[in-house]
């Protein structure tokens, strides 16, 4: 969606060849698989025990276009065939320089050329105030590989760390809470972890990838790439430092955030003349839009300016009758999405007649929903929620990988964004039921049923609610909660 959004003509996903290096036990491509069964997807990964795992979760899903196998980074060759998009996650920055190199290989040589390969890494100069708390973490382990001991005892070092960083100043104390996240996170502590850790500028990685014949062409976080975040003073200076070069604007935003990860996009170098980082009005117009516009007081219906909050709490001026009942209606329908025929129909509905620059107008939303982070965007829609006659309805593919994995409590299924939804067992009493077949009603009678066998329970207070008519207004929440979950 990104390339295409910045003016390249990517491959279609749906039947995409996807390769992805160090696969683990495929977790990120068997959901992609389970959604996309013309895609034709192969992971690789060093390790025998991951890859065994997951073949037998492959035999388990029934899955005929995915293959898995155990191999180094050194072994691929151009032999393995082309590929529509190519991912390295986080991996690259603990690599060897000479699996790094074959990273950049692999890319060159097995990437289609219409491609995308995806390569994220550790971040410079975010990653040089991380380093102090990791070089004080392994100290303390003296060379041994970290266990469960061992992060325990890591742990134990942040903790010191944390009590008295004060006296280190704004430096450590920086350094410490950034590092916040990893408490009580074995798994993202043990990365953390890592014997080999190498953080690189992105211009230092940009070059080491041009050197292979690819190109930069954005990160997942699109709204990272514009200038617009920052006061116009900044932005002048910025333009006036940076020229034209994308890659280098975006270095010095990273150097004024103190930034400390990437998701990084790259195509073969002869696409790059064809990138527009312009957003164009006539590619803005295909998107698929949904974000949490909450109207601060009654939608005025005029081209007055009227505040709006949106998900992460910001306060946005929007302008414009068709805008702010656009912003409406997408707040009204979240988590689904709208497209700019949907919009315009219900803008033209609420209005009586489209304002003569209502095309326009929407149109603005949708960049600001882009660039400013206001939302999520996307090439089709995300529809299911209510369903027809008021019967809750999410994807097929999402109640099949979950019990075709194990519908229990702790188990996951995924979302229209391939995120991971983790299920509890209020989720996994219902996901097989949303299948646009049961109404709302009969799904509280099934959450009450659950409750009075003692399956389920909800707390008032600390006291079990056991009235019926309370459990219905607690499940319709509850409910309400699965669903937006599953398609948000």
């Amino acid at each position: 969606m990104l390339a295409w959004l910045f003016g390249l003509e990517p491959p279609s996903v749906g039947t995409a060849r996807v390769l992805e290096l160090g696969c683990g036990s495929g977790a990120n491509l068997l959901p992609f698989a389970t959604r996309n069964r013309r895609a034709k997807v192969l992971g690789i990964d060093r390790s025998d025990d991951a890859v065994e795992s997951g073949l037998q979760a492959v035999r388990q899903l029934g899955l005929n276009n995915v293959r898995l196998h155990a191999a180094d980074l050194g072994e691929i060759t151009g032999e393995l065939g082309q590929f529509d998009y190519i991912i390295c996650h986080d991996h690259y920055s603990h690599l060897s320089s000479q699996e790094r190199r074959a990273v950049a290989r692999i890319c060159k040589e097995n990437l289609a050329a219409n491609g995308i390969a995806y390569v994220n890494f550790n971040t410079y100069p975010g990653w040089k105030s991380r380093e102090m708390v990791r070089d004080a973490m392994l100290l303390r382990l003296s060379g041994r590989v970290p266990g469960v001991q061992e992060l325990a005892e890591a742990q134990g070092m942040y903790d010191f760390l944390k009590r008295w960083a004060h006296l280190g100043g704004n430096a450590l104390k920086g350094a410490v809470e950034e590092c916040e996240s990893l408490r009580g996170d074995p798994a993202r502590l043990s990365t953390f972890l890592e014997p080999s850790n190498t953080p690189f500028y992105l211009t230092d990685f940009v070059q080491r990838f041009e050197q292979h014949g690819l190109a930069y062409l954005a990160d997942t976080r699109a709204a990272g790439m514009f200038i617009n975040h920052f006061p116009e003073g900044v932005q002048q200076a910025l333009l006036s430092e940076c020229g034209n070069s994308q890659v280098a604007l975006e270095q010095y935003f990273d150097i004024l955030t103190n930034r400390s990860s990437r998701q990084t996009l790259l195509v073969h170098a002869e696409q790059a003349d064809a990138i527009r980082y312009r957003l164009a009005p006539e590619r803005l117009a295909k998107l698929h839009v949904t974000a949490r516009f909450e109207c601060e007081g009654a939608v005025q219906l005029d081209d007055s300016e009227q505040s709006f909050r949106v998900a992460d709490g910001r306060r946005v001026g929007l302008r414009g009758a068709a805008m702010k009942v656009a912003a409406y209606r997408l707040n009204e329908v979240w988590p689904r999405t709208q497209n700019l025929p949907a919009l315009l129909a219900y803008v033209e509905q609420q209005l009586g007649s489209l304002p003569p620059n209502a095309d326009a107008q929407l149109l603005d939303l949708f960049e600001h929903i882009v660039v400013s982070d206001f939302g999520r965007f996307r090439l089709s829609a995300v529809v299911g929620g209510p369903g027809a006659a008021g019967m809750p309805r999410v994807d097929p593919e999402v109640i099949a990988y979950a019990q075709l994995s194990g519908c229990i409590e702790g188990s996951v299924t995924f979302n229209p964004w391939h995120e991971s939804v983790t299920l509890d067992a209020f989720s996994a009493l219902l996901l097989p039921l949303l299948d646009g077949c049961h109404t709302q009603d009969e799904l509280l009678e099934v959450i009450a049923d659950a409750v009075a066998e003692g399956r389920l329970g909800f707390l008032r207070d600390d006291r079990p609610i056991t009235d019926r008519a309370e459990l219905g207004r607690v499940g319709v929440l509850h409910l309400h909660r699965v669903l937006e979950s599953l398609l948000a």
